[in-house]
């Protein structure tokens, strides 16, 4: 006897793909969102931080310096993404051997900013 062609019997898959198909998609969509935040979302924030520290001029970066003198501020900040919309930043600034401060701050950006959670060194 012929199998039945109602459909009854089966159940669709998730948009007409099979479960691996889905599963690499979904891999897909998530690798491409922690790229764009890697690329997009880390300058953002690196700008936000920069801004936020408030630095007396002259300021230089830590990794432009070099081999020559100091300025009388140096400042470094460093942002990495851990994950699609979470970005981590370590900032740090010195303004003579014993007058400097830093931090790590955790951030949510999704086309914005949202400040998660600070550390300070203790």
């Amino acid at each position: 006897m012929p199998e039945s062609t109602s459909g009854q019997g089966t159940r669709p898959s998730l948009l007409g793909m099979g479960r691996l198909s889905f599963v690499y998609l979904l891999a897909v969509v998530y690798l491409t969102l922690w790229f764009l935040t890697s690329l997009i979302g880390t300058r953002a924030v690196r700008t936000e931080v920069f801004g936020r520290l408030q630095l007396p001029p002259p300021n230089k970066d830590l990794s432009k310096i070099g081999g020559s003198t100091p300025p009388a501020v140096t400042w470094g900040i460093q942002t990495r993404a851990y994950g699609p919309f979470v970005i981590v930043a370590d900032y740090s600034w010195s303004a003579g051997p014993l007058y400097g401060g830093g931090g790590k701050t955790v951030y949510l950006w999704v086309l914005g900013f949202e400040r998660l959670r600070t550390f300070s060194p203790s």
